[in-house]
């Protein structure tokens, strides 16, 4: 490929990745409520792995985690790289500049780094520990999921590669690592395959992710290892169809109380079809059905959507990788501390023929239910403030002073 083609195909991606900012700025506030709304149930499953609810776990938190919401993450990403969003309206300076890297992407590995901080910390403090409490421990500092040997691939966000067999460290971040590594595709598609081959590229990316889970993944969509990109990648690339989709209706007359019924009838079949998705080959049309929900949703005229506008839910929604990322560090703290603190004191704090947590009745665990999830969404909130913000404003200030140095633009203070 000469120099000259190469140009005309990041030129034509460039203008593909443009067409679609109008669609992500009128709606990105209005659907990551949504889905974090969603996510707050699939914290609500991850923390039953570790504390009982009374009956056990609910279908439909087992199928969320299984395949569901993550399914769903994957498909929307595409929505978000197909604009370069700024958390503040672009200043003189910025849009003098031709091309702003996604300043989104850059929030992803600083809160990363910090949540898994936090882990070797606590580790630590348990390898400091256990010449006292030893006996009391669930399992020996830096063993299992949590090696030493592990820290490295972790830190360079390699753990969704496939390299090891199941999550490491956080257990979520596995989904944040797959994801990072599908969008360098996405980029590398868009540069070579330009906005002609583009949607090919999707559909044999799509097609190969699925086949390959279908042939060798024995759980399907319910992997976070060594099938993780293929999973993250079968969603993700159908959810390109999506937003082409999205694009070609734009401009369509809203439909209130139609669109109201659709969006009602989507979340009940929604429940309905993830509750009895089971680890299998019905797993599999999920992202499908994710596609259909997304689709409609974007449209924003119904009675769910107007609600998804209301103030909590937005917060909910802003704060949704921060809960994402640090919910299972909580969850990992508490189960530790209530199994040691069993141990302990000689009371039974383990459900008997699992490793869950377990203490008093089940309305003290509805107590522990609600005060993890407010420590999970207040720390989010401050993770948010003083961390994922700030390092997606860094680093977008820093493409737009290397975007400028490339293009020859004069500093902003000379303008």
């Amino acid at each position: 490929m000469t120099q000259a083609t190469l140009q005309c195909n990041i030129g034509k991606a460039g203008r593909t990745v443009s067409d679609a900012g109008h669609i992500y700025r009128e709606s990105r506030e209005k659907r990551r409520p949504l889905f974090g709304t969603g996510r707050l149930a699939w914290h609500c499953r991850a923390f039953c792995c570790h504390f009982p609810l009374p009956g056990g776990e609910p279908p439909l938190f087992r199928a969320v985690h299984s395949a569901g919401l993550p399914a769903r993450r994957f498909l929307f990403r595409p929505f978000r790289l197909c604009h370069r969003p700024c958390l503040l309206q672009p200043t003189a300076r910025q849009r003098r500049v031709r091309h702003v890297r996604d300043p989104a992407l850059w929030s992803i590995w600083p809160m990363h780094m910090v949540v898994l901080a936090a882990f070797i910390v606590a580790e630590t403090a348990i390898f400091i520990a256990q010449s006292h409490i030893g006996g009391a421990l669930p399992r020996p500092p830096f063993s299992a999921d949590r090696t030493l040997a592990a820290i490295p691939a972790n830190l360079l966000l390699l753990n969704g590669t496939g390299i090891y067999e199941h999550s490491t460290w956080n257990g979520p971040s596995w989904s944040v690592s797959a994801e990072l590594w599908i969008n360098v595709l996405f980029g590398l598609c868009a540069i070579t395959a330009g906005r002609r081959h583009m949607a090919l590229a999707m559909a044999m990316l799509a097609a190969g992710s699925a086949i390959i889970l279908i042939l060798f993944c024995p759980t399907y969509l319910d992997t976070d290892g060594a099938y993780a990109l293929f999973r993250c990648g079968y969603g993700f690339f159908i959810g390109y169809f999506v937003w082409r989709a999205v694009q070609a209706r734009k401009g369509s007359t809203p439909r209130p109380v139609l669109d109201s019924l659709i969006e009602i009838a989507l979340v009940i079949s929604a429940v309905t079809f993830i509750s009895y998705a089971q680890v299998g080959p019905w797993q599999m049309p999920i992202p499908l059905f994710f596609a259909i929900f997304v689709y409609l949703f974007a449209r924003q005229a119904g009675l769910v959507s107007r609600l998804l506008e209301s103030r909590p839910i937005q917060k909910l929604g802003h704060l949704s990788y921060a809960i994402y990322i640090i919910h299972f560090f909580f969850a990992f703290a508490l189960n530790n501390v209530i199994r040691v603190g069993g141990k302990i004191a000689h009371v039974p704090s383990v459900l008997p023929g699992t490793q869950l947590a377990l203490v008093g009745n089940a309305y003290v665990m509805d107590g522990i239910t609600i005060a993890y999830l407010a420590i999970v969404i207040t720390t989010a909130h401050f993770a948010n403030r003083w961390i994922e913000t700030p390092a997606m404003l860094w680093f977008n200030r820093q493409s737009v002073w290397l975007a400028e140095k490339r293009q020859g633009l004069p500093p902003a203070s000379a303008s």
